[in-house]
């Protein structure tokens, strides 16, 4: 038995085989099967022809095929059905060797014919679909498998493919090494074709392996697959770490990476900005193990350079930088990061070895951030009105890429950014919170689990150091190492902190003191409705030497609603806090006269008086009652009566901090 795919019946278009002008059988005649357009007669012309049996087997046969004195073909004496794989001619001739009929091709439109046409690039043209149109019509994307790539997430050089460089750049023209990889030569041949042409759609499961390139997307570059819900390596584009790091420029060591704007032309391009970009549901991977120390390698997962108007969802991991920008605007989406020095780090203002000019802004986000094991999870510079939501958690000085003797965590770092907010939660985090460098009007809400605290020991190094260094310039984001804590709020900024629990329970009593906030003389923080515990009694700063409120500048402190906080910028439960960082007396005060009719009212310990009610004690209208000022400082003001020494005035305080 053979093993075919019968397409074609060997039959003359009318049921029987019957002579040509009569409709006598063509008894004892001959049949004879060939190539198309062709004389079957000739050996060399004619086809295989097989006899499918009842059960659908096929047995071949040889030529010509016998026609019955009924006019049907028989095999071995037998009526029977003849098949072929093929489109064909046809003879027929009669029992004395004259042809009866010829037929050059008896399908005129065979098999072969449509499986080549439906295999064409214009095939799902061929295609209806309901309740109107084509297939074409339908499918409106490509994937990177047509182009040629593989996925499997390992590295195959175009040498497995092609013998030659020419033989592969016939196919993909920009390679210039066989040892560059099948997946990053068809991802970037999809990537040139289908821009601002179609979506490219990348099925679940799937991994690219870049080898020794990034992909560079271009205006309206469009990749999506399914929505990433975890931090799992499953889809996605893989690069390894090259040993030779150090040798390649700034910026050119990525994964992803969008292109200048210089490099394109036409619509989705303005300015230095390539606009509407969408990359959605992959993981941008550099092949190391978790907590790999990245600090100083260059890697970055995704280079966002000058994009406006990018849609992500991306997992970004084990890379320096995860995502990279400049003047980037208007991005949206999920972004989630594992396992990178540093995260988000979008400097718009500042040079670096590939950004020759100062300036720039980086403007209007709407992001959800999912952040963990990052040491450095934002760093925005001359960012405006943007919203970011979601959580960083994982800094602790037992992961190896925490450079923790030259650097302190840091969560957000901004510089000169107005109108940006940020509800975000903190989990294990052996680090600070924030750092607000210059000119910075921002608002932030911190869930953060208070299980662990800000260790001693840590480097003052900061988020912006290692482009710093390749500059010779100066790290601004550095902290002071005097007075650690948790949030620093300086350079004429205003920054409001939302429910915000920090207590001091788990700080351990290693001799320092730790602090809530540093803020200057030129800024103010505002906390609002949060549940700053820092045990004892009232007292300004808190009565705990292991974490208090603040190292100076309580009068830059506010606090609205929220428990406990308001004890720590009063003097004592002798004073309720009135805000505006002034506390008043709760109750009235007395004190007694001196014999030259004198009173003196002292202020608190590091506090100054700013306001005050007195009045002589008396019971009778005729008591005298007169009272005045008679010298005055911010510490005491001696007041002066018209009373003696046998009686006494009643009196409240509104007093400000001084230190």
């Amino acid at each position: 038995m053979t093993d075919i795919t019968a397409n074609v019946i060997v039959s003359m278009p009318s049921q029987l085989f019957t002579m040509a002008r009569s409709f006598k059988a063509v008894a004892n005649g001959k049949i004879y099967i060939g190539k198309i357009d062709t004389d079957p007669v000739n050996p060399e012309n004619q086809i295989q022809v097989y006899v499918e049996n009842e059960d659908g087997s096929h047995v071949p046969v040889s030529q010509p095929i016998i026609i019955n004195a009924a006019g049907y073909p028989v095999y071995n004496g037998q009526i029977a059905k003849f098949v072929t794989v093929q489109g064909h001619s046809m003879a027929v001739y009669d029992a004395y060797g004259a042809q009866q009929f010829y037929f050059p091709n008896v399908l005129k439109y065979d098999p072969d014919r449509l499986r080549q046409d439906l295999a064409l690039p214009t095939g799902a043209e061929l295609v209806g679909v309901q309740p109107q149109g084509n297939l074409s019509q339908v499918i409106q994307f490509v994937s990177p498998e047509q182009f040629g790539a593989i996925g499997d997430g390992t590295v195959h050089p175009l040498s497995e493919r092609y013998a030659t460089l020419a033989a592969a750049q016939a196919v993909y023209p920009f390679v210039t090494s066989l040892t560059q990889t099948i997946d990053w030569a068809a991802c970037q041949l999809a990537e040139n074709l289908n821009r601002k042409v179609r979506p490219i759609h990348v099925a679940k499961f799937k991994k690219y392996h870049l080898g020794d390139n990034y992909l560079k997307l271009g205006p309206y570059s469009t990749w999506i697959a399914p929505p990433l819900n975890d931090f799992v390596w499953d889809t996605g584009f893989i690069r390894s770490v090259p040993t030779d790091y150090s040798s390649y420029a700034f910026g050119q060591l990525c994964i992803v990476r969008v292109g200048d704007a210089s490099e394109f032309t036409g619509d989705g391009v303005t300015g230095s900005n390539v606009r509407n970009i969408t990359f959605k549901g992959f993981q941008l991977r550099w092949d190391v193990a978790r907590h790999t120390p990245s600090k100083g390698v260059g890697t970055i997962c995704l280079h966002m350079n000058n994009a406006m108007k990018m849609n992500l969802d991306v997992c970004l991991y084990g890379g320096e930088f995860a995502a990279f920008g400049y003047s980037c605007w208007g991005t949206q989406g999920s972004i989630k990061i594992d396992s990178c020095h540093k995260g988000i780090y979008w400097d718009a203002v500042s040079k670096t070895p590939e950004k020759s000019t100062e300036g720039g802004s980086t403007t209007s986000h709407n992001i959800e951030l999912q952040i963990d094991h990052t040491i450095f999870p934002v760093y925005l510079r001359n960012c405006n009105y943007a919203k970011f939501h979601g959580w960083f958690e994982g800094a602790l000085t037992s992961m190896a890429h925490y450079d923790y003797t030259n650097e302190t965590a840091m969560g957000i770092t901004l510089d000169s950014c107005d109108g940006v907010i940020f509800d975000m939660g903190v989990e294990a985090w052996q680090g600070a919170l924030l750092n607000c460098i210059g000119s910075v009007e921002a608002e932030f809400s911190f869930a953060m689990l208070p299980s662990e605290i800000l260790p001693s020991g840590l480097g003052t190094q900061g988020v912006a150091y290692r482009v710093r260094s390749l500059m010779s310039a100066t790290d601004e984001t550095a902290i002071p190492n005097a007075d650690r804590s948790l949030s620093y709020v300086n350079g004429y900024s205003t920054v409001t902190i939302k429910h915000w629990q920090p207590v001091v329970n788990p700080w351990p009593t290693d001799g320092t003191t730790k602090y809530v906030t540093s803020v200057d003389t030129t800024s103010k923080v505002t906390f609002q409705d949060c549940g700053v515990n820092l045990g004892g009694a009232p007292a300004l700063g808190g009565g705990d030497a292991r974490l208090k409120l603040a190292p100076a500048n309580y009068a830059n402190i506010e606090a609205i609603g929220g428990m406990y906080i308001e004890r720590y910028l009063k003097p004592s439960s002798s004073y309720d806090y009135a805000g505006r960082s002034v506390s008043v007396h709760n109750s009235w005060q007395g004190a007694k006269i001196a014999a030259d009719g004198t009173v003196t009212i002292t202020a608190p310990a590091n506090f100054k008086i700013v306001d005050f009610t007195a009045m002589v004690g008396v019971s009778t209208n005729a008591q005298p009652s007169g009272v005045g000022i008679k010298s005055r400082s911010d510490a005491s003001i001696v007041l002066q009566t018209t009373a003696n020494a046998s009686y006494g005035i009643n009196y409240k305080l509104w007093v400000k901090p001084t230190l």
